[in-house]
């Protein structure tokens, strides 16, 4: 059975503007720090694009990294294979889908 894959802006709201960078921390880290609940969908983003994007939130004047790039956890550009060996806190850093629908819009 073939996999499905839709589009995540498909089905979420849309913002007429990004949140500003404090706001978006203060929206973004309580959700990727709770515990994780049972039965909880956590979506993984690579750590590299997230420790950018925690300094764009925490420093309000660097850069924004642009949109979550998740290519290098993957074996190919097929996007259907992850790597060997991911680490959290390493390699990857697991978020809530409210925190991945967040900065998906953003």
């Amino acid at each position: 059975m073939e996999p499905s894959f839709c589009s995540i802006e498909e089905s979420l709201p849309q913002y007429e503007t990004s949140p500003s960078p404090a706001e978006q921390l203060s929206a973004i880290e309580p959700l990727v720090n709770s515990a994780l609940q049972i039965g909880e969908t956590r979506y993984l983003i690579d750590l590299k694009w997230y420790d950018e994007w925690h300094r764009f939130a925490t420093l309000d004047s660097a850069s924004s990294p642009g949109p979550i790039d998740n290519s290098s956890l993957f074996k190919d550009n097929s996007f259907l294979v992850l790597r060997d060996w991911l680490s959290i806190d390493i390699d990857v850093i697991p978020v809530p889908e409210e925190a991945w629908e967040k900065l998906v819009l953003w």
